[in-house]
């Protein structure tokens, strides 16, 4: 089925429409995964109001509705909700016991408005209309049943496309849980969709990409076509008198060449992660004649004593990493990776890997989580703030410089009603440097 563009204006509306009384109670299922709430200002039946007050649905958030069918009428439900002032229309018939939806909105496709239809039947498969709600490239996405209608509203993301400029860079740091050894599920399927999700940066920092299988067989290959430069797969099978059972998990993927890359394995370590091979991957990138300095790492997770202290340890070993590559003090150095240490929840411990790193965490926008329990179909225990792209001040500062988180979900048909694609969210970065965007070597 061919996408359509959407140009929405006014409210977004879903009127349900039935030519006969339901056989059963029909529900409707709305997943909001904008950053916002979106509103209900309206919910009627034959045109009498339900609902006493407007309400939402919160962001990256879920809301039932159970439609309760009068047996002596036909009915019409309808229910209307607003975001930042966008519409859109789905009506649902009944007729000769077969339930049939049409999604409708003004399309806007090379400058020519017209009424863009999507009809959906009850055969329980994904249909895609692509429309702009609230001016951001997205998706709604609808799976009909002959017993409940189940909707997505989400944006598409996509990188800033800074194809054609050397003093800017983008980099997505991105903890893809592709460790079933630590209990990672659908990891075939996360690593199939995540590709399509993550088009348009200049690098990929990817951390837990540690069973090969479902890497170097799905998700690189699927990267490759636009990210076709990559480090290897790190893994020490006998570091520091100890067996290493599982791999670094880290890879920098990249648009553009790598021309040199390294891995320093950390010294310090505690508890059962002693036997990963954990540490700080290098990749030197050389972006249309301009290089960049790209390290990557994962450190030391846990709370305890002993798991704070060997991961500030290993914060200092990626510094002393840094300068022993003896980069030139006019060249871009950027740190990336889940470095598990919780701004909102281990403040002192957040301004220790600042001062040790010599950086400042760049402005934030978006979620304000990347790792959230309470929002996430995969995470557990508490929310955390886990997951950066940091610029090194001892080297080139940038000019302009930001982080946002990003909840990355899909809707394709085996993660239907999971959505997420790891446990952790995403974080993008842009970085402008003081450099000439057309540099020649």
């Amino acid at each position: 089925m061919t996408a359509k563009r959407l140009s929405i204006a006014s409210s977004m509306l879903i009127s349900l429409f039935t030519m006969n009384s339901y056989a059963s109670d029909f529900t409707i299922s709305i997943t909001n995964s904008f950053t916002n709430p979106i509103s209900i200002t309206s919910i009627k039946q034959n045109k009498a109001e339900l609902l006493d007050e407007p309400t939402s649905i919160a962001a990256l958030s879920n809301s039932n509705f159970k439609l309760i069918g009068n047996d002596v009428s036909d009915n019409q439900f309808e229910i209307q909700l607003e975001n930042m002032s966008r519409q859109l229309t789905l009506d649902i018939t009944e007729a000769d016991g077969a339930i049939n939806a049409t999604l409708s909105g003004d399309c806007d496709s090379n400058g020519i408005h017209k009424l863009c239809n999507l009809d959906l039947k009850a055969d329980d498969k994904v249909n895609r209309f692509n429309p702009e709600i609230a001016s951001i490239h997205s998706e709604v996405d609808a799976k009909l049943s002959s017993a409940n209608l189940s909707v997505m509203l989400n944006p598409t993301h996509k990188g800033p496309e800074l194809n054609n400029d050397a003093s800017k860079i983008s980099v997505l740091s991105y903890n893809v849980w592709g460790t079933k050894i630590y209990g990672s599920k659908k990891e075939n399927e996360r690593f199939n969709a995540i590709p399509e999700n993550v088009a348009g940066y200049d690098i990929l920092a990817l951390t837990e990409a540690i069973d090969q299988k479902a890497t170097t067989n799905i998700l690189l290959p699927k990267l490759a076509p636009e990210y076709p430069y990559a480090t290897k797969n790190y893994h020490n099978l006998f570091f520091d008198h100890l067996p290493r059972v599982v791999g670094s998990g880290l890879r920098i993927v990249s648009k553009y060449p790598i021309v040199r890359e390294d891995i320093h394995y950390f010294h310090r370590c505690d508890g059962l992660q002693c036997f990963a091979s954990k540490g700080v991957v290098y990749a030197k990138v050389d972006k249309l004649g301009q290089i960049y300095h790209i390290f990557l790492s994962h450190t030391q997770s846990g709370t305890s004593f002993d798991a704070k202290n060997d991961r500030l340890a290993q914060i200092k070993e990626i510094k002393d990493f840094i300068d022993s590559k003896n980069i030139p003090d006019n060249e871009p150095v950027i740190v990336a990776g889940d470095l598990n240490i919780d701004k909102i929840n281990m403040p002192d411990e957040y301004d220790t890997m600042q001062t040790s790193l010599n950086t400042q965490v760049p402005p934030m926008s978006g979620w304000e989580y990347s790792y959230d329990p309470h929002h996430n179909h995969w995470a557990k225990g508490d929310n955390e703030y886990l997951d950066y792209v940091l610029p090194i001040n001892d080297h080139l500062i940038p000019l302009k410089s930001f982080n946002r988180v990003l909840s990355l979900r899909s809707t394709n048909d085996d993660l239907w009603g999971v959505w997420d694609l790891s446990d952790h969210y995403a974080v993008a970065a842009t970085f402008e440097y003081a450099l000439n965007p057309h540099p020649t070597r």
